[in-house]
């Protein structure tokens, strides 16, 4: 299982752009580096977003699972 932190969030560091084509480009750029062809993708709250636009940008077998956790107890 692999985790990434999204481009300005996280350990990922600042950016100059933050467009989400730009976004999602990092996530196939990861898993090419990471020589994967096959990857099942998580995400929660704005990396759903990233996910939906995903297959649009890149044409590897994958799976995404858009992850929502809505807590019974109000902030």
């Amino acid at each position: 299982m692999i985790y990434m932190d999204q481009r300005g969030s996280g350990e990922s560091g600042k950016s100059a752009d933050y467009h989400l084509d730009k976004m999602v480009q990092d996530i196939e750029e990861l898993r090419q580096y990471l020589k994967l062809e096959k990857v099942f993708l998580l995400a929660h709250s704005f990396g759903e977003l990233l996910l939906l636009i995903m297959p649009k940008i890149s044409s590897v077998h994958q799976r995404t699972y858009p992850f929502q956790y809505y807590s019974p107890f109000p902030e």
